[in-house]
């Protein structure tokens, strides 16, 4: 931390003070993903899977993976603004999100993904958008596939214009198509993308388990070891096995301790009512004395 940073910390208040150390040790002992979204990412770092997920999508029969074109934003570049995953191709810009909890500010988010990839794209292809000439984009398509355990539609929209507080006909809008790719959901995008599908069919596995009292080790264990013999996502678990469980483990830890920083900064902040409420009363004392 800079010197600067770290004396604009010292002279904050001393609960914003606490409020500040609590947020910067999760961001470096606990990463902001869980087990699904990380397994979710993994998988679709492929290619050959992503070009099939939006063949499904868009109905469209591309063969060459290479016509993809990534552009996920790295997080070591842009920091605290990082994507699942992004790509261009057939001048469409796709933004693909993975969530496990309904979010109604994803399309606020976004706003902040596109605006990140358009600028980084303008500045890769030399593009001059003070010129004369209007610069051609390619246009933007934002997906977010949901699978946690909140009953959804298996289809539907959130509007950036959902966040304004005033006015009709606002002059920015982002809209995101949730898709709700829980087992037995969504089954036109399921059957259309294999590796989507037999995802699917992994995390319903691990919750089925879960769900019988089993213990979440023993259940990735023998949600792994079911896929594995039925051919679900057989040659992936196998090769990454260790990382899947560590996935799943990581997931459990981080809401874990999600739970326990929850529980420390209600305890400080009732300790912290209470001293105020001692202090005013004492204030109230000294008053009436005079």
């Amino acid at each position: 931390m800079k010197r600067k940073d770290l004396l604009n910390v010292i002279n904050l208040p001393a609960r914003r003070r606490y409020n500040y150390a609590v947020r910067r040790i999760m961001r470096i002992l606990y990463p902001r993903r869980n087990y699904k979204d990380l397994l979710f990412i993994r998988l679709f770092s492929d290619k050959v899977k992503l070009l099939s997920l939006y063949n499904t999508l868009n109905h469209s029969n591309y063969t060459d993976p290479g016509l993809i074109e990534v552009t996920t934003i790295d997080d070591i570049l842009y920091l605290g603004v990082k994507n699942d995953c992004s790509f261009i191709i057939s001048s469409i810009l796709n933004l693909y999100e993975h969530q496990s909890t309904l979010n109604p500010n994803m399309p606020i988010r976004g706003l902040d993904y596109f605006a990140s990839i358009y600028r980084a794209y303008i500045q890769s292809n030399d593009l001059d958008i003070y010129g004369s000439t209007l610069v051609k984009l390619p246009s933007p398509c934002y997906v977010i596939f949901y699978n946690g355990e909140e009953s959804v539609p298996d289809r539907f929209e959130l509007r950036l214009s959902d966040a304004f507080e005033k006015g009709t006909n606002p002059c920015l809008e982002c809209t995101a198509t949730v898709i709700n790719i829980n087992l037995g959901h969504s089954k036109d995008i399921l059957n259309g993308c294999q590796t989507l599908s037999e995802y699917a069919q992994l995390v319903s596995k691990v919750r089925e388990y879960t769900s019988e009292g089993r213990t979440l080790g023993t259940a990735i264990d023998m949600a792994v070891e079911y896929c594995i013999d039925n051919d679900i996502l057989r040659d992936f678990l196998i090769r990454n096995r260790s990382e899947v469980v560590r996935m799943f483990d990581t997931g459990q830890s981080i809401s874990a301790h999600n739970k326990l920083v929850r529980r420390i900064i209600r305890k400080k902040d009732a300790e912290i009512a209470d001293k105020n409420a001692e202090i005013a009363r004492l204030k109230k004392l000294l008053e009436q004395r005079k």
